[in-house]
Parts: C-alpha cells; structure tokens; sequence
C-alpha cells in the first residue's frame, strides 16, 4: 500500500526574521527534490529544511507533492489558538489580503513538438500513467505509447478548453520553449490556481504587449496587478477612481501586512503606475507613489576552489558543458539554454549571445577548455538545433537545469541557498581580480550601467590584500603578557 510522508511545518525566528520549517523522515530523494525549490534551502543548525514564513512556500511544496506528502501544520495551529488567548478580544486583527486559491495536487508541463511531422502541444509529467487518468475523458488528448507522452493538437483554443477542464485537479506550466499569442490563454494560465475570477482592464494586457515587453515581464506586472484589483474589488472601490493617497496605503500594507520585500514592492509599484501612467495617462499617481528605498546588497560568489568542487560532482559530460559554460562565459541561465549551435565561433573564439537580458545583442568570451569539453559532448548526444536540448529534443529545461546545479551543490556540501547565478558573479569577480577593466566586464555581462558592474568591486578582495590597516604601525608586543592572564571566577 502506498504511504505518504509526513512534513511537520512549524514557525522559528532566525536573526530576527520569520521562517517555516519543515521535518519530516529521511527520505534523500524527496529532500533532494523539495530542495530544488526557490525559496527553500537546508539549515545546518537546526538539521532541516527552511523557507521564509510565507504562504507561497508550503503551497509550492504541496503544489509539487501533494499526492507523495501531507503537510502538518499542528504546530502552527497550536501557535495561533496560544496567541489568540493572551488577547482578551478587543484587539483588531491586522487586515490580511489574498487571493483565494485551489490547490491541485498534481501538476504536468505543456510543451510544442512536431509528432509524425505535425505540430502538437504535449503534456508531459513524472507520473505520466497517473496524468492519463485525469485527462482520459478528454477527447481531443490522445497518448503516444512509444514517447510515453500525451499529447493534442496544436490549436489555442483546444489548449484553453483543456485548462478549463482540469481546473483545480491539475496545474500546467508552460515549457521556456513555448510562445503563447492569445492574451486570453495567458490569464488562463496565470490564475489557473485562483478561486476567485476578477475583472482585469482589457488595455492593460493590450497595452504591456504593445511595449514589447517579455513574456516573463508581463506576467509579473500582470499578477501584481491583479492583487491589486482584487484587493480593491473586495472593498467595493474601482480601480480608475482610486487617489493617491489610497494606492500608497495599498503599498504600505503590502510592506508590512504582507511583508513583501523591496525589490517585490518596486515590480509591484511599477505594474500599478503602468496602468495609471500608460493606460489612463494619469501622472498625479505615477509622482505620488512612495516606494521604499532600495537594498544595495552585494552579490554572492563562489571561490575558484568550490566552483572545481561543483563541476567534480557533475554526474555527465552535457552537465558538465552546461555548467562550466555559466561560470566560464558568465551566462545567465536563459542565455545559455537559448545558445543554438551556430552561437559558437570556435575559429574566433567567442560565444553569440542574441535577446539576452532587454532584448540585447552580445559577444562573450569561450575559453578553449570549453571548446575541447564542447567538441567531446557534440559527440556523444548529436545536438540538431539548441546546444543544449531536452529528452524530446527543442530546448533544454530550466528547471532541469537548476536540479542539475543543486544536486551538484548539495553533493559537494555548499550552502543550500546558492542558485545558479552565483557561477556568473563569480566569472565577473574572478575577471576583476585578474585585473580585467570593468568597462570589458560591463560589455562581457550585458550591464546597462557601469554601476551594475561597480557592485563586483566590493566583493573582490584583490585590493583589500593591497591595503595596509593602520592598526600594523602599532607596537602591539608590550601587550602579549595579556594573552596569558587567567579568566577571574565568578563573583570575585
């Protein structure tokens, strides 16, 4: 008989901030899988798995799991009935808002792929027997027994019949590969898990389109916007007649109700003052906004050591490529897996980078050990098109790629909170200090700004071995019979 493991989700405050964590018995496969997701990384203190006290942390794990864990949430029901009983009743509860939402418990990948020479969407998962199920009373999906996929015809429409159909039982996700031109068929996409449907201005999507903006930028001023309709419909308030005033209590209760972060409250102000400044042309809101002052945190590299540790532990040549290739050319994740064989100019030795970040052109560097390492995997896997390619040819997974790199981490025992991305601060770190001019590293990275690039100044530790402290001109010998006094006991 099949067993669900149970997670024990329980509240603890570390360095003065909420954090959820979660036991449950060992299980090093399941860990491993759980740890790949954003947000959730391993405390050696306290033996266990840990997330930031947010809602969107548990849903993700039981979104991902549901039908191999139950979540036990005891402890924290124990907190609340313990805080409710020091309150004597007259105390108001702080306004709390969110979007309810359905959680399904399984969830599938929808991808494009040309099936006896016809473009077809198809729906692929783990459990691909246990998808059949739910889908098998659907007849326009039909299962390829020898691509152990299901798959449908190519047809938006069809593909937003299928999303109505299995609402609340199965969550899709979108494959990077896939381009969606209906408006219509991406707000199905987006708020397949809310309860609640809302009226979301029509110029809006229209209007973000027209600024060619991304895909990913889109959904997120999209979804951020959504709140915010939502939590203004619940007060019977239309989102064209809001003053200012009101939208900047609206950020405040996001800052401290919801304790949103800074870089989440200015992609949330912006997707607001979107719609004000390029929808209804209203400036006084765009100007009135208060946003909160922005952290200046530095980013996060590995040593050349640890990066030697990490590509050791790669489980294949295709893993290998890909990672060497982030730290080696200093990549982000997206670039990479959009690198097609022609990308490659082994005869100048370079890499073409096209639409990186902002819709930018780019050259970056290729070393030659990259080169030999390429040349070995063209060998072995016979790419067609994308460098790097998935099961089912087309385009490789990122988030396959990301398990790539966490399974790496956690094997040669590095910290669990590193993502993928610390190998291209690393290649701009380790550039600095070889004494490359950061106007190069500016080009090589794709930074608009030379401040962008200015932040790698503070983490390299070149210049900082060249500096003297004022503290080596003191005579600190006269002082070492201080090291050998003996500690006085207790009360004396």
């Amino acid at each position: 008989m099949f067993t669900r493991t149970t997670i024990k989700q329980n509240k603890v405050i570390l360095n003065g901030h909420p954090y959820y964590t979660y036991h449950f018995k060992r299980d090093v496969k399941l860990f491993k899988e759980i740890l790949s997701l954003d947000g959730i990384a391993y405390n050696h203190d306290l033996k266990c798995l840990i997330s930031p006290a947010d809602e969107l942390y548990p849903d993700s794990i039981e979104l991902n799991f549901g039908n191999r864990i139950v979540l036990d949430r005891v402890y924290l029901k124990k907190e609340a009935v313990s805080k409710a009983n020091q309150h004597d009743g007259s105390c108001i509860r702080d306004e709390y808002f969110e979007i309810p939402t359905i959680r399904p418990f399984f969830k599938a990948t929808v991808r494009k792929a040309e099936i006896e020479g016809q473009l077809m969407y198809m729906l692929t998962s783990e459990r691909i027997m246990e998808l059949k199920k739910y889908l098998k009373n659907i007849d326009f999906v039909k299962y390829h027994r020898k691509m152990s996929a299901l798959y449908m015809l190519a047809d938006e429409k069809l593909l937003y019949r299928l999303l109505r159909c299995v609402q609340g039982t199965v969550y899709f996700f979108i494959h990077q590969n896939m381009s969606i031109q209906s408006l219509i068929l991406k707000e199905q996409f987006w708020t397949q898990s809310y309860k609640d449907r809302i009226h979301i201005p029509e110029d809006y999507l229209k209007t973000l389109k027209a600024r060619n903006y991304s895909d990913k930028t889109i959904s997120s001023y999209y979804n951020n916007f959504y709140r915010f309709c939502f939590y203004w419909q619940n007060k019977s308030k239309k989102v064209d007649d809001l003053h200012f005033e009101e939208i900047n209590s609206y950020v405040l209760a996001c800052s401290t109700v919801r304790k949103y972060g800074t870089s989440s409250v200015h992609v949330m102000i912006n997707a607001i003052n979107f719609y004000y400044r390029e929808v209804l042309k209203r400036t006084d809101v765009c100007l009135a906004v208060t946003r909160p002052q922005k952290e200046i945190r530095l980013p996060k590299t590995f040593s050349k050591e640890e990066i030697q540790r990490i590509l050791s532990k790669c489980k294949n040549i295709k893993h290998l490529c890909m990672l060497t290739l982030v730290y080696a050319s200093g990549l982000r994740a997206g670039e990479l897996l959009n690198l097609k064989i022609c990308d490659i100019n082994k005869e100048q030795g370079y890499l073409m980078i096209e639409k990186g970040k902002g819709a930018k052109d780019r050259i970056t560097l290729l070393s030659k050990q990259n080169l030999d390492l390429l040349r070995a995997y063209y060998k072995a896997y016979k790419p067609s098109h994308y460098l790097f390619e998935g099961q089912f040819g087309g385009q490789y997974s990122k988030k396959s790629l990301q398990s790539v790199f966490k399974n790496a981490c956690l094997d040669a025992g590095l910290p669990q909170d590193a993502t993928l991305h610390w190998l291209r601060h690393s290649f701009a770190t380790h550039l600095l200090e070889n004494g490359t001019d950061i106007r190069y590293i500016q080009e090589l990275l794709g930074h608009n700004s030379s401040k962008t690039t200015e932040l790698y100044t503070h983490v390299s530790t070149r210049y900082i071995k060249g500096i003297k402290s004022p503290a080596d001109d003191l005579n600190l010998s006269n002082l070492k019979h201080i090291l050998k006094t003996k500690r006085k006991p207790k009360g004396k």
